[in-house]
Parts: C-alpha cells; structure tokens; sequence
C-alpha cells in the first residue's frame, strides 16, 4: 500500500459517529465522515428523503448550510444538472461541477473514470487541508451510485480505509442503514483498479483543479 497522503483532515474521530453529526432533522444530510457531507440533490420542491430518489429543498439546505458552516462550506454537484437546473446563487456560487469526458454520453449511474476520481481526491483534499473549518458536501442524482464511489475514492485516497470495498460499505451503512453491499458490476471493477492504483502508487499528475476552487472564494 503506497504512503497515505496525509492525516491533516482533522483527526479522523471513530467512524464518524453515527454519520449524523451537526445532522440537519428535516433534510437529507449524512455525514460519511468529519467534515464530509453527502446530501439529496437540491431542487424547489420540498424535501423528500426517499432513497431512491432524495431531494433537498434547496433553500432549507442552503440555509442550513450557512447557518451551520457560514463561508465555510463547497458542494461537489455529481449530477448531470448544471446552473441551470440547480440554483447555484443560492450557495453564493461554492458550487464545483463534476464534468464528464468529452465525446461521451453519460447517464446517471455512468462510472467516473479515474482520472476523474482522481481530480474529484484532488480538490477535497485540497478545500479540506486548506482550512479545518471547511466542509465539503456532495450529492448526484441519487446520491448513491457516483457519490458513494467518489467518497470511497477519496477516503481510501485519504488513508481513512485501506480500500476502496472497505469504505463504500461503510458509505452504504451510515447513508442507507443497511449493511447490505450494493453497488453496480461497473462501480465494483473501477474501485478495484482505483485500489491498485492506489497500492502502485501510480496516481496521475495533480492538475489545475484547485484554481477553480480558489475563484469561487
């Protein structure tokens, strides 16, 4: 297993608890680890928790977010739903967007390539490092399949699990409350080559992916 890249994410206490620390009672919000959020993907209609499909009211999660986390907060929109779909203003525009390979077509269950994962591990360590206040919330469509996959990258990447099966169970149970391994054929064969990657220590070169971030603030 190559070196951990770092230990600077404000002491990884337990599992994150219950994985509903500062939780948020009337929205869909799951702490997956200290300072990690995963919510329902925000929208104008009101808050549904159904897991298939969760939905956050985006003006209660934006409130939320600045009361609990002012000036301290960036969401990673996993989605295929852009600006103008999702009101960005309403979280002053700390909004990263993921962006899929040119040339493809990608669906809401498509899987990251891992030069994506790698830029998504890029850019939370580097908004979190930045500052121990920060928090980094993110959401898809479903905010299962791609968001479980990133957070297992990131938190395998991190050094929190020693691989990428080990931390998207652990995903599954505090999201989901089930200890049920669910994933796609897909997401399992893409973590896995993440794993040996990881294990190689062949990782590709941190690009510009910060730039953006530092813009937004």
């Amino acid at each position: 297993m190559a070196e951990r890249r770092g230990s600077s994410l404000l002491g990884w206490v337990g599992n994150a608890v219950s994985g509903l620390l500062h939780r948020a009672p009337s929205l869909d919000v799951t702490e997956v680890a200290p300072r990690v959020y995963v919510v329902g993907m925000p929208w104008k209609q009101r808050t549904t928790k159904d897991m298939r499909h969760p939905r956050n009211n985006v003006d209660e999660l934006a409130a939320w977010l600045d009361a609990e986390h002012p000036d301290n907060y960036l969401l990673w929109n996993l989605s295929q739903r852009d600006a103008n779909a999702i009101d960005y203003d309403k979280f002053h525009g700390r909004v990263v967007e993921w962006e899929p390979e040119r040339g493809t077509e990608h669906s809401a269950i498509d899987v990251p390539t891992v030069s994506q994962a790698f830029r998504v591990c890029y850019s939370l360590k580097f908004w979190l490092d930045w500052d121990a206040k920060h928090v980094a919330v993110l959401f898809c469509e479903t905010s299962k399949f791609r968001t479980g996959f990133m957070v297992a990258c990131f938190l395998t990447y991190y050094g929190k699990y020693d691989n990428c099966i080990t931390a998207l169970r652990e995903f599954m149970h505090l999201r989901f409350k089930t200890d049920d391994f669910v994933t796609l054929p897909s997401y399992m064969y893409a973590l896995l080559y993440f794993d040996n990657l990881l294990r190689m220590d062949v990782e590709p070169p941190p690009e510009l992916v910060v730039a953006k971030i530092i813009l937004l603030m």
